[in-house]
């Protein structure tokens, strides 16, 4: 599909120039911070969370997990073959498994 072809990189020259925005340069008063809790343990099966105590915390939003992803749970740069949460199995000790949206970092 893509073995041995350069892929455009749209974004390139704003980046060298320095005009692109990234996601840490995007802030508005209605912003949350989010906290993406990962797995600790390569290949470990997520039997159930309990976000009860994380819900309890003041300023706590929301929790989401991959239960919260209407459609498909898949991303990817060429192919959408990866879970953005895993359901399964994690692939890696770094695959996330929830996030919660305090209303700030604090």
């Amino acid at each position: 599909m893509f073995v041995g072809r350069d892929l455009e990189k749209v974004d390139a020259a704003a980046k060298a120039a320095g005009r692109a925005a990234f996601a840490y340069d995007l802030k508005t008063e209605e912003m949350l911070f989010a906290c993406v809790f990962r797995s600790e343990r390569p290949h470990a099966r997520i039997r159930e969370i309990d976000t009860r105590e994380a819900l309890s915390l003041p300023g706590v939003v929301r929790i989401l997990s991959a239960k919260d992803i209407p459609g498909q749970n898949l991303f990817g740069a060429i192919r959408k073959d990866q879970p953005f949460w895993p359901t399964g199995p994690s692939a890696t000790g770094e695959s996330p498994f929830w996030s919660w949206w305090p209303g700030t970092k604090r």
